[in-house]
This record gives structure tokens, C-alpha cells and sequence, in this order.
């Protein structure tokens, strides 16, 4: 299903504050990455094949070829082919790279 979270117990009783106040600072970038996880993954768009070729400005046959050679990487679901929005992104910028120490 998803990743299993451990949850930590901390006992506060016999604390002092400045212990206290580390711990929820703890809790506190424990929590702000959860979030900026979650919304990552919520930004993940998932493309068809056509929005993918026309957002690169390549034929189907070139996406096709792509996805085989392993530039980009395609996600089935059932028997429907989609592809991650930042994984296009990532491929674009790695072909680009590629182009630019081939001058």
C-alpha cells in the first residue's frame, strides 16, 4: 500500500523546557517535510502519450522510441501508457545536458 510510518514516543513528563521546546522544533521539520512530500506528489500529473509528445514537440514514434531507449520512463495503468509530468520535465532537462557537451 504505502510506506509504513513508525510513530515515536516521546515522554515529556520531567523535561525541561529547552528540552521541550527542542522536540516540538523536532515535530515541527518532521511535519514541514511530510507536507512538502505530499505536495510534491500532488503536482505529479500524469500526461497521455499525445500531451506527451506535444509538450516535448516530438512525434510518437520518437516518444515511443524514447520511452524504449529508457530517456523517459512510462507508467502503465490497466492497458493505458502515462507519464509523469516531473518526469518529462527531468528528461528534457538530461537530453538538453546531453546536447550541450556534445558542442
Amino acid at each position: 500500500m504505502g510506506k509504513k510510518s513508525s510513530i515515536k514516543i516521546t515522554q515529556i513528563q520531567g523535561l525541561d523546557v529547552s528540552e521541550l521546546l527542542t522536540q516540538f522544533q523536532n515535530v515541527h521539520i518532521e511535519l514541514l517535510a511530510i507536507k512538502e512530500n505530499t505536495q510534491n506528489t500532488q503536482k505529479d500529473k500524469l500526461l497521455t502519450r499525445q500531451q506527451t509528445a506535444d509538450t516535448l514537440q516530438i512525434s510518437l514514434v520518437t516518444l515511443w522510441t524514447w520511452t524504449k531507449k529508457g530517456v523517459i520512463s512510462a507508467n502503465r495503468i490497466g492497458n493505458k501508457i502515462r507519464y509523469k509530468e516531473s518526469d518529462i520535465m527531468n528528461a528534457l532537462q538530461s537530453i538538453n545536458i546531453k546536447g550541450n557537451n556534445n558542442d
